[in-house]
């Protein structure tokens, strides 16, 4: 026997003469089955007896138990079913038939296997954007896609509040314009966080041909610019997200998880200080190499996927990353300086800030017209890299590797979209702008990591004759050569860090690092006036060029 759906309910016949009994108060249309591999789910439209309709998603593993399904329809209004888990199967055969298929996407930015970029409302292939209906679904040639931020199904929920901002809202601007009135109001600056955004439209990219994506780093005092910088950038994936405050106590969970809602974007870390969590520290060097961990699934069960985080970040902050100089390795440095600003250069800002249309939509429009290059960047990409690179390494001198593989990320990306983007500065322009800013990053480096913290110490300590030459050290003309007995005054050097609240090391790992920099030659047994003991030595000439100091001298 069928079961009969009747004045908005259905009806199980019986046999015999008996009446046919009630099963629900509402009758149930099937819309969509949502395809996953893990969390396949259907859509369904609910219309009770008083004409009261409701959409829902409910899981395949929930459709299954008659108990879970009873209790999810109540929880939605007034729909109760009454029959057993026979009457209930009657149900879904008649649904599985009429059901179509879609599938969700759960990060937006940047499909890979659909070729396209997802917004909270719509998708973009390329040439044209395609909005989403009151379901949540776009159709994408043969495709069907459902994106649920704006469907009515969560029309009363906050579960996809930051999604519903990283919305396309179609305006008639051009990125030449906003790119001049950028570079109007922050100078050359503007040069590198232009760049930078490229770079982030494309970072899959970026990230497949080289495993790792550079951190941009803002660094200055209140007032100097900072938050305007970035918040511009925030404006061309929609409506500006609640930006990360790091000193807010923001934990390294919640914050890898706000990265992970979306793919070829850019997130924001704010108030950045060495006293922040350890582990938010090892998630900003983890997100450079793309780490992933392993998280609990939004679901029913205990489930765990493993995660990452595909979007750029720029990070501001009135301290420099001097806990680790691993992570001053990762970062594209931009210091910013405090200073009053004129009529003029208010008026410029506003103007920006005008085009920009906070409260009408952002600068998507801009992202699309860059995103329209995709293939191009795809192809052009590790080519320009590769002769940017040997350029820049056979040219210029830098103290560490990275520093000019990140350069020559941000040249790539510029040159390949700004030879279809009108931009208002050149490569060469930018170059120089890189150029500068690596060696003011080398400056810093030189004066704020661990290392540079010791020889800080070593200095202070001998001009205060606690060090001793023939005692504590020695130098020797061959070189000239600094000789250390490093277990003689480890004690005095953790009294000046902890007296100057500096980053300090143990031991083992202070001396690893000294036998790992660029001025330790070797391990010896050297004299010490009369005597002999075993000793570091270092080359003079390279520490007065890595640290920038001379007090290392006699």
């Amino acid at each position: 026997m069928n079961i009969i759906d009747q004045f908005f309910s259905y009806w199980m016949p019986e046999s015999g003469d008996k009446k046919a009994r009630r099963v629900s108060n509402f009758i149930v249309t099937g819309l969509y089955l949502i395809k996953s591999k893990d969390q396949p789910a259907r859509i369904l439209t609910l219309t009770n007896e008083f004409n009261e309709t409701k959409t829902i998603k409910i899981s395949s593993r929930d459709f299954a138990s008659l108990q879970n399904f009873r209790a999810l329809v109540e929880g939605v209004g007034n729909y109760n079913w009454l029959g057993n888990s026979g009457d209930l199967q009657q149900v879904k055969e008649e649904i599985f038939a009429k059901c179509g298929g879609v599938e969700e996407i759960i990060q937006l930015g940047w499909q890979p296997a659909r070729r396209l970029y997802a917004f909270s409302n719509g998708v973009f292939d390329g040439v044209t954007f395609s909005e989403v209906d009151k379901m949540g679904i776009v159709k994408s040639g043969n495709n069907s896609i459902l994106i649920p931020a704006y469907s009515e199904m969560y029309e009363d929920s906050n579960r996809y509040d930051p999604q519903k901002r990283f919305k396309h809202t179609p305006r008639a601007i051009g990125m030449r314009t906003w790119a001049e009135l950028f570079v109007n109001t922050f100078g050359s600056k503007a040069y590198i966080g232009i760049a930078y955004f490229i770079a982030c439209a494309f970072r899959d990219v970026i990230f497949t041909e080289l495993r790792y994506f550079p951190l941009l780093f803002l660094y200055g005092p209140p007032e100097s610019g900072k938050s305007q910088f970035f918040a511009s950038f925030q404006k061309f994936f929609g409506q500006k997200q609640t930006v990360i405050n790091l000193e807010s106590g923001s934990t390294a969970v919640g914050s890898i998880r706000k990265l992970e809602q979306f793919v070829n974007s850019l997130v924001i870390f704010n108030e950045f200080k060495n006293s922040i969590d350890p582990k938010l520290v090892g998630l900003i060097k983890g997100i450079y190499d793309g780490d992933g961990r392993e998280t609990g699934e939004y679901s029913n069960d205990n489930r765990t996927k493993q995660t990452k985080v595909s979007s750029g970040m720029i990070i501001a902050g009135q301290e420099l990353p001097a806990q680790e100089s691993a992570m001053f390795t990762r970062i594209i440095l931009l210091s910013f300086k405090k200073k009053p600003f004129t009529a003029s250069e208010k008026e410029t800002y506003d103007k920006l800030h005008d085009y920009e249309g906070e409260n009408s939509g952002g600068l998507t429009t801009c992202l699309l017209e860059i995103l329209k290059y995709r293939d191009y960047f795809e192809q052009e990409f590790s080519p320009a890299y590769r002769t940017i690179i040997k350029d820049l390494k056979a040219n210029y001198s830098f103290s560490e590797d990275r520093q000019p593989s990140h350069a020559a990320i941000l040249l790539a990306a510029f040159q390949i979209i700004g030879s279809y983007v009108g931009l208002p500065f050149s490569l060469d322009e930018l170059k120089e702008e890189l150029i500068s800013v690596t060696r003011e990053q080398i400056q810093y480096m030189s004066t704020s990591n661990e290392l540079s913290v010791f020889w800080q110490a070593f200095a202070y300590l001998r001009n205060k004759h606690t060090l001793l030459s023939d005692n504590h050290y020695t130098i020797k003309p061959d070189g000239p050569t600094l000789w250390i007995r490093l277990n003689t005054f480890y004690s005095d050097y953790m009294d000046f860090c902890n007296r100057s609240k500096k980053p300090s090391l143990n031991q083992p790992t202070l001396q690893n690092y000294l036998q790992n920099s660029a001025a330790f030659l070797k391990k010896d047994t050297v004299r010490y006036g009369p005597e002999t003991h075993h000793s570091m030595g270092f080359d003079l000439e390279k520490l007065k060029t890595q640290y920038n100091q001379e007090i290392v001298y006699p």
